[in-house]
């Protein structure tokens, strides 16, 4: 739905797709912004990010150095680091229909 909607608005091009962390850092390198779904904002701190699916978040990547990758976060107003083996923990979630969604990102560019 969200590919959908930049698709038809604002001059814009996104395509979901399965991603490496490689492919996150070539998207970073090609001024291509990522979306990405991952568990944050932790409700249920016995519950461990690796198992669990109830805490999905919204992030756009926006830079990273090293293996340590800069997050803009719609929650937060100071951006959000998390290390590669972190997010590896975290990077997934259930879509649609129950659909488990692992390492997806929404890859965002300019239509023209």
């Amino acid at each position: 739905v969200m590919a959908d909607y930049l698709n038809n608005n604002h001059g814009l091009h996104a395509e979901v797709r399965r991603m490496s962390v490689q492919d996150l850092f070539n998207s970073v390198d090609n001024g291509e912004p990522v979306i990405v779904d991952l568990q944050a904002n932790k409700d249920y701190p016995d519950e461990d990010y690796k198992e669990s699916d109830d805490n999905g978040h919204y992030v756009v990547l926006s830079g990273y150095e090293g293996n340590r990758l800069h997050f803009a976060d719609p929650s937060k107003r100071e951006p959000v680091y998390l290390e590669v083996d972190d997010l590896d923990d975290r990077w997934h979630d259930t879509g649609a229909n129950e659909v488990p969604l692992k390492n997806v990102g929404l890859v965002v560019s300019r239509s023209w």
